[in-house]
């Protein structure tokens, strides 16, 4: 995760704000926009997101697991992951 903190904080933009969609189709049309912008693969974003929402390599699509942990938890966990 450390490796992608810079990345974290921009993401996801109009979904971290509040009043924003929190949903599982914004949530990956997002992750995906950022992956293509930094030249990245989806699952180099999303497998550290996996692991800091689960602690394991395996679970269900990470947009998903997002909206089911909610918006506040989501992002503490993916913050509290770029600092470990």
């Amino acid at each position: 995760m450390r490796r992608l903190a810079p990345t974290w904080p921009s993401w996801p933009t109009r979904s971290t704000h509040p009043g924003g969609e929190w949903n599982s189709e914004r949530i990956l049309a997002e992750v995906k926009a950022l992956a293509e912008s930094r030249g990245a693969k989806l699952g180099d974003l999303l497998q550290p997101v996996r692991v800091v929402l689960t602690g394991s390599t395996v679970s269900e699509p990470v947009n998903d697991l997002l909206v089911v942990v909610g918006r506040e938890e989501s992002l503490a966990r993916i913050h509290a992951g770029t600092r470990a």
